[in-house]
This record gives C-alpha cells, sequence and structure tokens, in this order.
C-alpha cells in the first residue's frame, strides 16, 4: 500500500518521545501498529500530512510504502509495522496527488480544503476549492487548486491546477473560477 508522510529536511520525523532518522528506499520494521502509540505513521490522504507537518520550507513531504499490520485510525492516520520512503514529492506533484484522492473519496469530508470559494494568504503556497463553481485567489507563486463538482453529485467533474503569476495570466489576489483556468489532465 502506498501513502503519504511528511518529514524535517534531514528526512526525520517524529516518533514516540524523539525523532527517527529515514533514507530513502531502505525498509524500517517495527513490531506492533497502532495510531495512538507505535508502528510507523503516514496518512491516505496527501493533505492529512498537513496536520503534523506544514509547507512551508522547513519540511518536505515522500510517498511512502507500507507493509505488514496496519492500522488506520478514523481515516486520517495510519500505523504500519513496515515502512519505506520512496519518493520525494514536489508541491505541484503534492498536489496532483491530493487531487487524485479527493476525487477516488468524493464523500470524504476532508480538512485543509475550502468549499466554493477560498483565499490564500501571503505565506500560504496554495489554496484548494472544491464545489459546483469553485473559485479561488492568492499571492504571487501560490498554486489555485479548483475542483468542480457535477451538478448533481459531490464528483469531481474537472480538476484545474494553476500557479499565481503574471506571465502566465493569472494575476494575484484576483478569484478565479474553473472557466479561467484550463483543465489538468
Amino acid at each position: 500500500m502506498f501513502a503519504y508522510k511528511g518529514f524535517n529536511q534531514q528526512l526525520q520525523a517524529t516518533r514516540g518521545n524523539g525523532t527517527f532518522q529515514y533514507e530513502m528506499n531502505r525498509w524500517y520494521k517495527e513490531s506492533e501498529a497502532n495510531c495512538a502509540k507505535n508502528g510507523f505513521h503516514c496518512c491516505e490522504n496527501p493533505l492529512d500530512c498537513l496536520t503534523y507537518y506544514k509547507w512551508d520550507g522547513n519540511n518536505i513531504f515522500c510517498i511512502v510504502e507500507i507493509r505488514g499490520d496496519i492500522h488506520e485510525d478514523s481515516g486520517e492516520r495510519i500505523s504500519a509495522t513496515e515502512i519505506r520512503v520512496v519518493k520525494k514529492l514536489e508541491l505541484f506533484d503534492f498536489l496532483l496527488h491530493a487531487c487524485a484522492f479527493i476525487q477516488k473519496h468524493p464523500k470524504r469530508v476532508i480538512k485543509n480544503i475550502k468549499l466554493e470559494t477560498g483565499e490564500a494568504w501571503s505565506d500560504d503556497k496554495f489554496i484548494v476549492v472544491r464545489g459546483k463553481n469553485p473559485k479561488a485567489s492568492g499571492p504571487e507563486g501560490c498554486y489555485l487548486v479548483l475542483l468542480k463538482e457535477y451538478l448533481d453529485s459531490n464528483e469531481i467533474e474537472e480538476i484545474h491546477i494553476v500557479q499565481v503569476d503574471k506571465g502566465n495570466g493569472i494575476k494575484p489576489n484576483i478569484l478565479y473560477t474553473v472557466s479561467e483556468l484550463e483543465v489538468v489532465e
């Protein structure tokens, strides 16, 4: 199973009362997995990683592979007895993975997204908005992620991801709708 995990810049993550040092593509094992007390923790939804690590330049986010005994709590956290860090995600790829998760699970309530309208602040790297006619704005360099739902359901019809950049015509702090942006394939 593949999931997502946040780390500091040294590929370390909190574990128990301290930090654990990871290496890329190396398997780690633990005897038990319980989200409340042990195992290697990760998230099924990339956006849930933001509960534990901020996207602020001080942390990195990766795809991890997990196996062995797997324990889940409330759909947000996963604990596994075995984990391997597979790949570091740049912001655009992280957002693509988040969109894919939302599209696959349209009925789940997901933190870190806005409904219908959202405005990113000066230090935000992205804003995710879903709805029947989602609108978003943000500062220069911010990614606007719009997930348009079908009119008769909450399933995702269109996905749009664009970076605010005067050079591409997307201006800072102006609300954009899906009709003004290109579809992400």
